[in-house]
């Protein structure tokens, strides 16, 4: 028999390599898209959760404060809205969050709303005594530098243009006469 006419139904070497190596190409494409997939996945659901805050966060202050009777700002981190009967709600600022306590009685009912990791919070008490507002904004982490401290680190802003403002909130104070705003301005000592 000659070698010559003999058919192989087997594939070279080089055909071989040439498979492998397309389609390792392919895998990885296909990984790095998925993992760019992922992360936007992951970016988009927290954008969502922190509409969902702000959203829920905006119904219940604008509710509160239109049906309280008079309300005290204190320190900037702090606005305690009194009702008739000794009702108390007092909005609380924690860096990125806003902690609520509703105070009826000898009951607390505690309600948190964490926003965006870059968030901050804000009372805007420029239109007093007929209203107030809350004012949530968000800078881009490039726009955030560190202040090292001693004790602990702090994020201070350089440039304010850069903010965006994500929620801002005015509300008309106790639209019944009657109503009254008192803004408390406490000294870091204690006053």
């Amino acid at each position: 028999m000659n070698r010559n006419n003999q058919k192989h139904s087997g594939f070279t070497l080089i055909e071989l390599m040439v498979v492998i190596s397309v389609t390792s190409v392919l895998i990885v494409m296909t990984a790095a898209w998925l993992n760019e997939t992922m992360k936007f996945s992951a970016r988009v659901r927290g954008l969502e959760r922190h509409h969902r805050q702000l959203t829920r966060l905006a119904t219940k202050f604008r509710f509160d404060v239109r049906h309280g009777e008079s309300i005290a700002v204190q320190d900037r981190t702090r606005l305690v809205i009194s009702y008739p009967g000794g009702r108390e709600i007092v909005y609380a600022i924690f860096g990125n969050s806003v902690q609520l306590e509703e105070l009826v009685g000898n009951r607390t009912r505690r309600e948190k709303y964490t926003l965006a990791r870059n968030s901050m919070v804000d009372w805007d008490v420029s239109q007093l005594p007929d209203s107030i507002g809350l004012v949530v904004t968000r800078g881009n982490t490039a726009s955030l530098t560190s202040n090292k401290t001693s004790s602990e680190e702090m994020p201070i802003l350089i440039d304010k243009t850069q903010m965006l403002i994500d929620l801002h909130v005015n509300v008309s104070v106790n639209r019944w006469p009657g109503s009254r705003i008192v803004i408390e301005k406490h000294a870091r000592g204690g006053e």
